[in-house]
């Protein structure tokens, strides 16, 4: 997709959804949660059986599509490994794919997950039989509260994006982490130095980020800033753009796809046979390898750690 197919694209979205629906939508918890939950068999038919809910990470063109969906879990695992830690907590676990995963692999370490919506976590839990070292709560990472407990590592893969304060919530933190703790962010930022000034440039944007449950994507400048944090220092930025590239160009292309049935879309979702969110995840998918390609947006790992 290039720039002169996003008004073409915008004006199909507003015409199965109605461009008010997304407008006057509110990007409240109720909402996100709903769409995760709503989005879930999208995740698991596409996406991967095993719940897994974030972008893959190519590093070479034999890696399997699994094998990608595995970077975060093994770089954190490596972390784990090389510093012996004991304790972790996943902000926003989702499906629990993550946490599964590594408490799999590291039998020594106690993994906790916590997430907003309830089947998610249900899901996970049903992941985690046979596995003794890993647990799940229902929680509000923004209004967290785990009395007495420390962790050596905190990690959020893809969630923070949701924080409705950011800046506190990372604040927050240095409360939950051992002295030699850690904290691993992935995530999508709005990058510096490019401001979207057309039009249908700043809609598409919009439907981007309603696509993904966002009212819009946190500015890399505001997690990277010191001045933000009392405690927390930036130990390392690294870009991964090009790395999840591949995968939001094989996304664009399913929902172009789909989008060939706008007629049908509309009927169905004004028939209540399929949800907003499968809508949401179309308007998504046509537009977020644009804003990577153009380099408004990009994908990043960050790790802090407290000040001595």
């Amino acid at each position: 997709m290039n720039y002169n197919d996003l008004e073409k694209y915008v004006h199909t979205i507003y015409k199965i959804v109605g461009n008010k629906t997304i407008i006057n939508e509110t990007i409240s918890n109720k909402v996100v949660s709903n769409y995760y939950s709503k989005s879930a068999f999208l995740y698991k038919t596409f996406h991967s059986k095993e719940g897994a809910m974030h972008f893959p990470v190519k590093l070479s063109e034999e890696t399997s599509h699994k094998q990608k969906l595995l970077y975060q879990a093994e770089t954190i695992l490596e972390v784990i490994r090389k510093n012996n830690y004991s304790e972790v907590l996943e902000l926003g676990c989702g499906m629990g794919f993550n946490c599964n995963y590594m408490a799999s692999k590291s039998p020594n370490c106690k993994f906790v997950g916590i997430d907003l919506t309830p089947s998610n976590i249900q899901f996970a839990q049903q992941k985690s039989k046979g596995l003794n070292n890993v647990s799940f709560y229902q929680m509000n990472f923004d209004k967290m509260h785990i009395p007495d407990k420390k962790f050596d590592l905190i990690v959020a893969i893809e969630t923070l994006c949701h924080s409705k304060n950011v800046v506190k919530l990372l604040n927050n933190l240095p409360n939950y982490l051992t002295d030699n703790g850690k904290i691993i962010l992935f995530d999508g930022y709005i990058k510096q130095g490019i401001v979207l000034e057309n039009k249908y440039e700043k809609e598409a944007y919009q439907l981007l980020s309603w696509g993904f449950a966002l009212a819009t994507f946190q500015k890399l400048g505001v997690v990277t800033n010191p001045q933000n944090f009392d405690q927390l220092k930036i130990d390392t930025l690294t870009e991964f753009s090009e790395n999840v590239l591949p995968n939001a160009i094989a996304f664009q292309k399913g929902a172009l796809k789909a989008i060939r049935f706008a007629t049908l879309l509309k009927l169905l979702l004004k028939t209540k046979l399929i949800s907003l969110a499968y809508i949401k995840q179309i308007s998504a998918g046509l537009f977020g390898a644009y804003f990577l390609k153009t380099g408004y947006l990009g994908y990043y790992q960050l790790e802090l750690s407290v000040k001595p």
